[in-house]
């Protein structure tokens, strides 16, 4: 008996089956029940114990549980392997490769690897061999072709020395269990099978399945999908439904009455989502769609309520559900938050060991092996308090701090050779102590053995390293540091389980280089330290042990077949719900496509698509009682984030009426800290107390003791700084407007750099935090656009430097200045498999970058006969403004000077600032708003006097250049245009000589003027606040932007 149910989401058919089980259970038979998820099987196991009170008889487990059931009675002399062994054989496969091959410029690249990875274990979940897959790509033509061969003889590879070796990879499990099925006594004595709650099966294991039916044909099969949408159930039937009938299931009829139906409002909108229109009442109490300014104020939206469930109407915390598709990015805070609030949490507390503080230090030993890394792994091995020595700790004569500057100065001024020595030589003289010298010069000693044999002998490194840590007592420190209160007792937990895990990564690691050989014994030092990097980095360890009965966290592929009482469905914004499918793949869109028609199934992006519309259909399912989603307005660094289209695909089946009442209203950033709503957690009410509060006097501090009065100070005098900021007629010193101004700028020496100026004149109060206050803003994107934009800078610098035709782009020159530095960069948080990508994106934007450069270079030496040569290069400069006003300092990216035919200079010259994509231009400067261009034309006019001895510098230009959009702006001559740029692009502001010096001069006026309100201490916000809104300043939670408030004060501008 093959039996298929598809019902609607709303049909909870699993009760059924495990009574179904139970019944064969109770005459002695066994029974199976396969489910896709752990969460699905803890529920599978609760009814079991509910309605049987055991589970002797039944496996309630996963295909990879059951595979590996299989395979017991099947041992064989094979050795499973992991990640780490697959990257090794790999790895040996590719050096064998002739050279020149179709991978062989991106084989060493970071990420590669996990692409062959993962392409290889697809093609394994479809059954597809290396010679299977060779055969249906034979008729492919043209590069896919020659890529599809270079990729069979690595894929080839890869089996043919994991078969020499009797290796045995996760996915050959896969594959041995469903051949082996055919005669495993595991299914002697059984009587059902259950198939529960899967939207797909792998190829491998459908084949699992068809041969256990093959060899106990008494066996009964019911395979229930409860996911019928009629509006996106082509998937299904092109899936798991069209699998299922294959093997010769039959459909069952579905004779319950709808209004047995669990579900009396969100079984029928999973049902109905995607048809776009509807008439489904809801109950607003119950089910609510709701947004969110940021991640913070969603899930303590959502923690409040679940806390108020909680304790009001006894609901269990395992009763209720909080799904997110981003659960990477959600955990840490939902941890926090849950904790605060005091609600018992379920959730996989991971942590990669790269994160850990002790093993970043501990890796930094390896990383004394690379040349670009060596600095910052010196600064961390000889400051590190868990492998320094407890007696270098116990000395107090030499305090972290002064330590941390030694070697930061060392590190500077010392090659890598004699950087430890230098160091211990300092230390040494500085310390009287002789016990901490000693275990001093044992640490150093001990370090440079390692780092000399990681040097010479790097597979030796590897064998050693445990011992290395035994030699430095790594764990001993650690109790010590406990000891000391250094660090708690959760971390001493943490990081002693994290060395433990490490060392038996470097024991895996030094028995697969032993046993396999697959590492020549001169093995590259370099490349085995990046891949040691990576791996002991990905590694992740379960932080703390999970709260079983908490409330639920997890993805939605998790929710299928799932209820609760409460659902919360987060994060449901476009991009991450449905995700944005962006992973990288060793194939592209249209070379999967062109695959998957000679039968190489390697995933579509369609299939995604259609599995996500499933998985938002079974997370609305899930809930039995109460249901809410959420989505955020701005991530966490204020950038716009939109509502995914599941939002509206769900508000358009609901009645129309019912409409405004479930869909929230907009929630900004200042009403997110204004506590209108119930107050959760301790740290909540504080809070509440400090923002509301507003006159010391109004409170009646008799009942309150001494040291929560002294607490309440504070907040009493902030009120006060509120209430005059609110509601009073003039800008004070609460609001920016300084009365006795003390400040660093007063100095007539001070220099002010232009960006300071910018600063100023776009808000003053932003200048004020920034300049005065000194208060700094973490913010990543900026960061990150920072950085590249730093590393465009000094790869042009140097690729300039001594170029001696600027009209031709010398593109061998340019790669070799490239990967000299593309290591500076530091990709936190992008996937390192997609960092070999984004490198050669980059590359590619520098080489069109030079090539439009160079054509714009001879375009002007064609009309001119003249060279413009880059002959200053991030060139730094001060000069003086008006009488004596002040300095400005800077630093400008470009100067090129114009050379006649006989290479002298003319005393023309161009100023260039290269920007990373968008460019300003002479709007900006007219009203005061960047004054950078027009103040480099006059500091470098003095300094080409100064320096070159001319006597009447002429500026021609002065552009920002676009690196990534190829595009200028900026203030040229009328006469200098042409010549430069091709047809009419370039800048539209072309003054003719006389009046380009008039802007110049009064720029410099306007930055005199700036820098008088500067010293003068006002520093209020402008009228009209420039940024875009208010997620766009990183400063509006302390400058409280009001348009209203502003339009009561006297003399705002």
């Amino acid at each position: 008996m093959k039996i298929l149910y598809y019902d609607y989401f709303d049909r909870n058919r699993r009760g059924e089956l495990v009574k179904k089980c139970i019944g064969f259970m109770n005459e002695g038979l066994k029974a199976f029940y396969i489910l896709p998820s752990r969460e699905a099987m803890f529920d599978v196991r609760r009814l079991f114990a509910k309605e049987a009170g055991n589970v002797f008889n039944c496996h309630v487990i996963g295909f990879d549980d059951l595979e590996r059931l299989v395979l017991e009675e099947f041992p064989g002399n094979f050795k499973i392997i992991g990640n780490m062994e697959e990257r090794l054989i790999l790895k040996h496969v590719l050096r064998e490769l002739a050279p020149g091959s179709f991978f062989d410029k991106v084989k060493n690249k970071p990420g590669f690897l996990e692409l062959l990875i993962r392409t290889v274990r697809k093609l394994k979940r479809q059954c597809v061999s290396p010679e299977e897959f060779s055969t249906r790509t034979a008729g492919l033509e043209g590069n896919l072709l020659v890529k599809c061969q270079a990729f069979y003889s690595i894929y080839s590879g890869y089996e043919r020395i994991k078969t020499e070796k009797r290796l045995m990879d996760v996915d050959d499990i896969s594959i041995k269990a469903a051949n082996a099925c055919l005669k495993a006594k595991l299914f002697y004595n059984t009587a059902v099978i259950v198939v529960d709650g899967f939207f797909n099966i792998d190829p491998v294991n459908i084949k699992l399945l068809e041969n256990i039916q093959k060899g106990f044909p008494g066996i009964s099969f019911y395979a229930n999908v409860p996911y019928k949408n009629e509006n996106n159930e082509q998937f299904l039937k092109n899936e798991v439904l069209g699998d299922f009938m294959k093997m010769g299931f039959e459909t069952a009829e579905d004779e319950t009455d709808s209004a047995a139906m669990q579900n009396p409002c969100f079984g029928p909108i999973a049902r109905y989502v995607y048809s776009s229109g509807g008439e489904i009442k809801a109950d607003a109490e119950n089910f609510g769609i709701f947004n969110s300014p940021c991640m913070d104020h969603e899930i303590r939206t959502f923690a409040g309520t679940a806390k108020e469930l909680i304790r009001n109407q006894e609901l269990k915390p395992s009763d209720i559900a909080v799904i997110t598709a981003d659960t990477e990015n959600y955990r840490q805070k939902m941890i926090s938050i849950f904790e605060e609030y005091e609600i018992p949490l379920c959730v996989d507390r991971k942590t990669r060991l790269g994160s850990i503080p002790v093993i970043k230090d501990v890796m930094a030993l390896w990383r004394l092996g690379l040349a670009d890394e060596y600095p910052a792994a010196f600064v961390s091995v000889v400051t590190s308090k868990y492998m320094m020595p407890s007696e270098v700790l116990l000395h107090e004569g030499f305090t972290a701090e002064r330590m941390l500057k030694l070697a930061e100065e060392i590190s500077k001024r010392k090659d890598k050779e004699s950087c430890f020595d230098a160091f211990f030589d300092e230390y040494s003289n500085a310390v009287e102590n002789e016990p901490a010298k000693e275990a001093m010069r044992k640490y150093i000693t001990a370090v440079c053995t390692f780092v000399k044999i990681l040097q010479e002998k790097p597979l030796d490194a590897v064998a050693g390293f445990e011992g290395f840590l035994e030699g430095i007592q790594i764990k001993t420190n650690l109790s010590y540091l406990s000891r000391e209160g250094l660090i708690d007792e959760k971390m001493w937990l943490r990081d002693i389980e994290a060395v433990e895990e490490l060392i038996k990564f470097f024991r895996r690691l030094g028995r697969a280089y032993g046993e396999y050989r697959l590492e020549p014994k001169d093995v590259e030092p370099e490349g085995l330290i990046r891949d040691i990097l990576d791996m002991a980095g990905g590694i992740e360890i379960e932080s703390t042990a999970k709260e079983t009965d908490g409330v639920r966290f997890f993805p939605p592929d998790l929710s299928r077949g799932q209820v609760y009482d409460t659902v919360f469905v987060l994060g449901v914004n476009e991009g991450i719900f449905p995700a944005a499918g962006s992973e990288a793949k060793l194939f592209d869109i249209a070379e999967t496509k062109r695959l998957y028609d000679a039968g190489i199934d390697l995933g579509r992006n369609e299939w995604e698509t259609e599995r996500e519309k499933l998985r938002f259909n079974a997370c609305l399912a899930a809930a039995s009682r109460r249901l809410y989603l959420s989505f955020r307005t701005a991530d966490e660094d204020g950038n716009v984030m939109m509502a995914s289209p599941f939002i509206d695909e769900a508000v358009s089946v609901l009645d129309k009426e019912d409409r405004e009442k479930i869909v929230g209203k907009p929630v900004s950033m200042r009403e997110r800290v204004s506590f209108k709503g119930k107050i959760s957690s301790t740290g909540e009410a504080v809070k509440a107390v400090n923002t509301n509060l507003r006159n010391s006097s109004r409170i009646d501090c008799g009942i309150i003791n001494p040291e929560v009065q002294k607490r309440l100070k504070y907040p009493a005098h902030a009120a006060t700084i509120e209430f005059s900021r609110e509601m009073g007629k003039r800008f004070d010193a609460y609001d920016g407007k300084l009365e006795h101004p003390v400040l660093a700028q007063q100095d007539i020496s001070y220099g002010f750099s232009v960006s300071q100026l910018n600063s100023y004149s776009r808000c003053p109060f932003t200048y004020f935090a920034q300049r005065v206050l000194d208060i700094a803003v973490d913010d990543d994107i900026v960061k990150e656009a920072l950085d590249i934009g730093s590393f465009y800078h000094e790869v042009l610098s140097d690729y300039h430097r001594e170029n001696q035709n600027p009209c031709v782009p010398d593109m061998e020159k340019l790669d070799a200045v490239f990967y000299n530095k593309v290591d500076w960069l530091a990709f936190d948080s992008v996937p390192i498999v997609l960092k070999n990508l984004i490198i050669e994106d980059l590359l590619m934007i520098l080489r069109n970058f030079i090539t439009h450069d160079a054509q714009n270079m001879s375009r002007y030496y064609k009309a001119t006969g003249c060279l413009l040569k880059p002959v200053m290069l991030e060139e730094s400069f001060k000069m003086k403004l008006g009488e004596d006003k002040g300095i400005l300092k800077g630093i400008a990216d470009r100067v090129d000077l114009e050379t006649d035919s006989k290479g002298g200079y003319t005393g023309r010259f161009i100023i260039y600032d290269y920007k990373k994509g968008g460019i300003k231009g002479i709007k900006e400067c007219i009203e005061g708003k960047d004054f950078q261009l027009p103040l480099y034309s006059r500091a470098f006019n003095a300094v080409l006097k100064e320096r070159f001895r001319i006597e009447n510098p002429q500026c021609l230009a002065i552009l920002y250049y676009s690196i990534e959009k190829l595009e200028w702006n900026g203030i040229i001559r009328k006469d200098i245009k042409k010549a430069l740029f091709e047809g009419r692009k370039g800048t539209r502001s072309t003054p003719d000589w006389a009046n380009m010096e008039v802007v110049l001069s009064w720029a410099e006026d306007e930055a005199v003027k700036v820098i008088d309100n500067i010293r003068k201490g006002c520093f209020m916000v402008p009228k009209n606040c420039p940024a875009s809104s208010v997620f766009g300043c990183l400063y509006s939670g302390m400058c409280r932007y009001d348009r209203t408030r502003l339009a009561r004060k006297e003399g705002v501008q």
